[in-house]
């Protein structure tokens, strides 16, 4: 896609862009006026079927139940940072700089992984931002 002559251009450097929400990331590189998808690093979402995992028991007046909901949040988490830490290097490596998208829950954990990476993100934009088009995303840059 070309880039709106109203938005920054990136025609001297080239800039990666990653966009991830908790299981999935896209990766967009920007470089001599265009942006291009350049990839995905994804883990499977873990499903159960009718909340399977979930259970009460009672008994004498008193009630307890537990999830497993939670921990499958968490544990899908882990596993993308770990699969993101192993693929990302590949992308990293074909831009100057990095502006990283993600939800506010991740930033920590996503900084931290790009820094194992051996980079810096150039700027952080929190939100949920991986069905939103590349020129929202251009302009969220540019602010």
């Amino acid at each position: 896609m070309k880039i709106s002559n109203t938005l920054p251009q990136f025609k001297k450097e080239s800039a990666l862009f990653i966009v991830t929400e908790r299981h999935a990331a896209d990766l967009y590189l920007a470089a001599k006026g265009a942006v291009t998808k350049i990839g995905t690093i994804a883990t499977p979402k873990i499903r159960y079927s009718d909340k399977e995992g979930f259970f009460i028991s009672g008994g004498k007046g008193e009630r307890s139940s537990g999830s497993a909901l939670k921990q499958v949040t968490a544990f899908e988490k882990t596993a993308f940072l770990s699969e993101f830490k192993r693929k990302a290097p590949a992308f990293i490596k074909r831009a100057d700089d990095v502006y990283l998208f993600t939800p506010s829950y991740m930033a920590g954990e996503m900084r931290m992984a790009l820094k194992a990476c051996g980079v810096v993100p150039k700027k952080t934009v929190s939100g949920d931002y991986r069905k939103q088009t590349l020129f929202y995303l251009l302009k969220k840059i540019a602010d």
